[in-house]
């Protein structure tokens, strides 16, 4: 596949730099401590009250990204989503699915010596994804699951001076919410994001079987997730457990096989999404040759999420998805122009953010002038 943003470098043939030149902070570091040292002295209740205020006003920002975060917000389908603790141990029940092995589940967590080991092997190369301060969505409940560790006021204070959303992770997870329009994938979804299980009954806390099966690495698969997966996913009940090891290699292969397709399926919109919430957020490895494209992406569909759906409804995969975006780029016709204009902002978010930051602190007196 070309370089999608090269070829519409090209094809719009405007003079200048596509992007501006990074900009110094609107709000100062000095400006920063007096602001703080302001909103230390405010009760807690209150300390909520005033960064909701300042959010709503980051949100009214005259840039594409910030009006797409208000419709995300705005959404009364996404109001109702359930909110779910993050249960970083969530896991098959072995009564259940391998009662024969009569396994004894024990959590281990990232303090012990053996989930050390454990995240060495599996994320040398691919990091275990940091989740506990981050909004998230799940894509087999079709529900929110809020950090669990979530940031103080103050903490969202900060973030929002700096030109960032105050809550991390939670505009990108209200946009895959809108981009996940597959139901028929909940269950795969589900399975895989259910916490990773050794032979020995051990869960491993915050890892998760996708997280161990996008390793790259040779995994150890217990019979309780292999029976899991048969039971839900490939609707089997022949296979019993303790499994004949005659068989694992053909399970295991049709697990690895239904765990690529569901990558395809996820990588593509949480990438999306996450280019969503921040102009220049870190893509997953398998797309990190082509975080332009995926910029391009929101420039075609004029960063609506809803458009967004409707393109992802009608080419699915990865593949298809940025072939019919290079064949749109091929003859621009009048959208080039415009195409380039939302590229253009997109850099502009973080000041743009401040800016709006800037003045409702005004106008709750953390200035020292103004309401308060």
């Amino acid at each position: 596949m070309i370089d999608l943003f090269l070829t519409f470098t090209c094809l719009a043939s405007v003079a200048g730099s596509l992007f501006s030149p990074p900009q110094e902070a609107v709000i100062s570091a000095q400006n920063q401590a007096r602001i703080l040292e302001r909103f230390a002295d405010f009760p807690d209740a209150e300390k909520a009250r005033v960064v909701k205020r300042i959010y709503q006003a980051a949100l009214e920002a005259d840039h594409p990204m910030a009006r797409a975060a208000k419709v995300l917000e705005e959404d009364a389908q996404l109001a109702a989503l359930e909110v779910l603790d993050p249960e970083p141990s969530r896991h098959y029940d072995p009564e259940r699915y391998a009662p024969a092995l009569q396994l004894r589940t024990k959590i281990e967590t990232p303090k012990s010596q053996r989930w050390k080991r454990l995240e060495k092997h599996f994320f040398r190369v691919i990091p275990l994804p940091v989740r506990d301060r981050n909004w998230q969505y799940d894509y087999g409940r079709n529900a929110l699951l809020h950090p669990e560790k979530p940031l103080s006021p103050t903490e969202q204070l900060q973030r929002l001076m700096a030109g960032q959303w105050p809550e991390p992770g939670r505009i990108a997870a209200l946009a895959e919410a809108v981009l996940d329009h597959d139901a028929g994938r909940d269950a795969i979804a589900d399975y895989f994001q259910h916490h990773y299980r050794d032979r020995n009954g051990r869960v491993y806390r915050g890892i998760r079987l996708e997280d161990v099966w996008g390793s790259g690495r040779e995994l150890e698969v217990s019979d309780v997730e292999a029976i899991a997966w048969l039971r839900l996913i490939a609707k089997e009940n022949r296979v019993t457990s303790p499994i004949n090891s005659s068989l694992h290699r053909r399970i295991y292969g049709r697990i690895s096989d239904s765990f690529a397709d569901w990558r395809d399926y996820r990588l593509l919109r949480q990438g999306l999404a996450w280019r969503l919430e921040q102009p220049d957020h870190e893509l997953p490895i398998w797309f990190s040759s082509i975080g332009d494209s995926v910029n391009l992406a929101w420039a075609y569909v004029g960063h609506d999420p809803h458009r967004m759906r409707n393109l992802l409804k009608t080419h699915p995969t990865r593949q298809r998805f940025f072939q019919h975006l290079e064949q749109a780029l091929e003859q621009p016709g009048d959208q080039a122009e415009a195409w380039r204009n939302e590229l253009d902002l997109r850099p502009q978010l973080p000041v743009v953010l401040a800016n709006a930051v800037r003045q409702q602190l005004r106008l709750e007196g953390l200035f020292g002038l103004g309401r308060r």
